[in-house]
């Protein structure tokens, strides 16, 4: 949907919702694969923003919910554990939209709403959690990786859920001869 002028800010915000949901539903929505940033852990004496892709996982407008899938071993999961406010960058190049998510995020790993989003993960993504060395690790070269054929449920202890509650969208459409913000 491209915006128009005469769209209120309700409708706006339905339409960042909407987008939301079809990027955790459909693997080529644009909005499927958001940057995630965190404040990251300090390093020589100071923090340094990180910024990395995920897979929006699920998007719950009625609770106010995004949700993405990590494993609990990765620097992402600390991060947020030290400073949960993150952000989520999201953008549709074809419509020209761009949405910045500000949320406060919780990590989920060993109860029910861990437990749910295991439960709706596929096979192939359960595989990821059954590596021995946990994401960052180092490695001899680049095809030296942990792949294992462990029962998939070895790898939910290595699975977490990070629940995103937004705080603010920061929505922008890209167009001529001004861009339109909300």
């Amino acid at each position: 949907m491209v915006m128009t002028m005469d769209m209120t800010l309700a409708e706006v915000v339905a339409d960042c919702w909407r987008r939301l949901g079809r990027g955790a539903a459909d693997p080529v929505a644009p909005f499927r694969f958001p940057v995630l940033a965190t404040q990251g852990l300090a390093q020589a004496g100071a923090p340094i923003p990180a910024a990395r892709t995920i897979v929006l996982r699920a998007a719950d407008p009625a609770r106010r919910e995004l949700v993405l899938h990590s494993d609990r071993r990765a620097m992402k999961i600390a991060e947020i554990a030290a400073a949960p406010r993150v952000t989520l960058v999201f953008q549709d190049p074809v419509d020209r939209i761009q949405l910045r998510v500000v949320a406060n995020a919780s990590v989920h790993t060993d109860d029910a709403r861990a437990d749910l989003a295991w439960a709706a993960c596929s096979p192939s993504s359960r595989r990821l959690y059954r590596a021995r060395r946990g994401p960052g690790a180092t490695i001899d070269g680049p095809f030296d990786w942990d792949d294992v054929d462990a029962p998939e449920d070895e790898g939910r202890g290595s699975f977490a859920a990070v629940v995103c509650a937004p705080l603010s969208l920061d929505w922008l459409e890209l167009c001529d001869p001004i861009h339109r913000r909300a």
